[in-house]
């Protein structure tokens, strides 16, 4: 299991403008590269995206991914991680 942290602040760029990343990582992954977890119990309530979106405009991204390093998979962020993908799809 790996922690994702950066080293240094970045962004991730959206058609519309960036996001900041404020939080730590010790590698980058592309989203494309992570893979949500069906097995998470959590479901994403559209009042809970709603707030995640909210949050993520205002302050950026504060807290990394955990995955797996082995395939990349989600052990925490998936609501985070579902929410990025919709804005990513909308612009």
């Amino acid at each position: 299991m790996a922690l994702v942290k950066k080293k240094k602040k970045k962004t991730l760029s959206e058609s519309k403008g960036e996001i900041k990343i404020v939080c730590s990582a010790e590698k980058y992954v592309s989203m494309e590269s992570l893979i949500p977890n069906d097995d998470n119990p959590r479901t994403l309530t559209k009042d809970a995206a709603l707030n995640i979106k909210a949050s993520i405009l205002k302050i950026g991204l504060f807290k990394s991914f955990i995955c797996w390093k082995s395939n990349g998979q989600i052990l925490g962020g998936n609501q985070r991680y579902w929410v990025l993908r919709k804005m990513q799809e909308d612009g």
